[in-house]
């Protein structure tokens, strides 16, 4: 009986000697396995490289610039980039028209613009408000008019070099005591020889560039234009103008308005002889030419 008494206890202590050990074995190789195997990570790529610029040929550069129409002076003057703050938004008419002069006066809205049409070879006054083709004349300063197109955009006309910086005209014959000869001889007072040079510029135009004409409105009416900042010895003096002189008539004809004047000085172009009516200090004095 002891011997089978010793046997059972002996089996039993061997079985849970087993269960210990493989217990211990399972919960050393979980922590084993939590140390050993990492967290799967997501697999990164590289970025992949850009592609090259492909090199093109000169014949493809080429087109692309004529496509572009670069050197295409009737493209490149439609280019009209928007303006900075700040700088003047206005643009160089396209019209074919040139300004000629401009007459200031007081209210703005009576000045006066002499522009010619170069397709007609018709020069005629403007005003504020008056149509050229399909503009309208908004302002008017000196040497410059400011135009409105039908689509609210604005432009502008300006006296260019030619006109404004041309000097009188001069001629070597008979020169005159006092001062340079310009043209103009004087055939005793208030008459005067004018070469065909200085006839030519006997009109609005002309006499705006000799000094500064201002409509004379005795009234509220139009009576001619006031003459001032005449030059002692330029052409405008030479001719017997004086600062201060009101020219109202020309040839006999009144000057009632711009457009009168304007009609009035173009008459000239088919005479040799005309006279100029002025009034100075408030008495009428008529200065008279005759052509060469």
């Amino acid at each position: 009986m002891i011997r089978i008494a010793a046997f059972v206890i002996a089996t039993l202590l061997s079985a849970g000697s087993a269960v210990a050990v493989t217990s211990v074995l399972d919960a050393r190789l979980a922590v084993s396995e939590d140390a050993v195997a990492p967290a799967a990570q997501p697999t990164r790529r590289s970025p992949r490289p850009a592609p090259r610029p492909r090199m093109q040929t000169a014949d493809a550069y080429i087109e692309g610039i004529m496509r572009r129409n670069l050197f295409d002076k009737t493209v490149i003057d439609t280019w009209n980039p928007a303006p900075e703050d700040g700088e003047d938004q206005t643009s160089l008419t396209d019209l074919d028209v040139s300004l000629l002069g401009t007459v200031l006066a007081e209210p703005a809205a009576l000045s006066v613009a002499m522009i010619r049409s170069e397709e007609e070879s018709l020069m005629r006054s403007y005003g504020v408000g008056d149509a050229l083709m399909d503009r309208t004349v908004v302002d008017i300063a000196d040497g410059r008019v400011t135009l409105r197109r039908q689509d609210g955009g604005e432009e502008f006309l300006e006296v260019s070099d030619a006109v404004s910086d041309a000097p009188a005209p001069s001629t070597p014959a008979r020169p005159r005591a006092g001062g340079a000869n310009q043209g103009v001889e004087s055939l005793g007072e208030d008459r005067y020889r004018v070469t065909e040079a200085v006839r030519s510029q006997m009109n609005m135009a002309g006499l705006s560039a000799m000094g500064r004409l201002m409509p004379h409105m005795p009234g509220g009416e139009f009576g001619g234009f006031k003459v001032s900042a005449l030059r002692r010895g330029r052409l405008g003096d030479q001719l017997g103008l004086k600062n201060g002189d009101v020219l109202h008539a020309v040839n006999g004809t009144k000057l009632d308005s711009a457009d009168v004047a304007t009609q009035a000085f173009d008459s000239l172009r088919a005479e040799r002889d005309f006279c100029l009516g002025v009034t100075r200090r408030g008495e009428p004095v008529e200065l008279c030419y005759e052509m060469e």
